[in-house]
C-alpha cells in the first residue's frame, strides 16, 4: 500500500495504491486483490468534510480457471466529526 496527499488551499487531494496476494488454500492457487483510488476532501462547515474518490480495481481468483473481476467506484460521502 502506498498513497499520498497534498493540501491545496482548502482541499486536500489524496492517490492510494492498493496491491495484495495470497493462497487460497493448499493447493498453488494464488488470489490477488489491487485498486488504485484518487480523491479529494473539502471542509464545507466546521466539524463537516465533503469528500470524493474515484476507485478501479482488480480481482483475481485463480482457483476460479483465472477469472479477473475489474470494478470501478464513485463515492461521494460527508464526514461529521463533533
Amino acid at each position: 500500500r502506498i498513497g499520498a496527499s497534498y493540501a491545496v488551499g482548502d482541499i486536500t487531494l489524496g492517490y492510494e495504491d492498493v496491491a495484495a496476494e495470497w493462497d487460497s488454500s493448499a493447493t498453488a492457487t494464488v488470489d490477488t486483490y489491487k485498486y488504485t483510488s484518487i480523491g479529494a476532501a473539502y471542509p464545507v462547515a466546521t466539524g463537516m468534510t465533503a469528500k470524493l474518490a474515484i476507485t478501479d480495481g482488480e480481482i483475481l481468483n485463480d482457483a476460479a480457471t483465472g477469472a479477473m473481476d475489474t470494478y470501478s467506484t464513485t463515492r461521494l460521502s460527508l464526514s461529521v466529526a463533533f
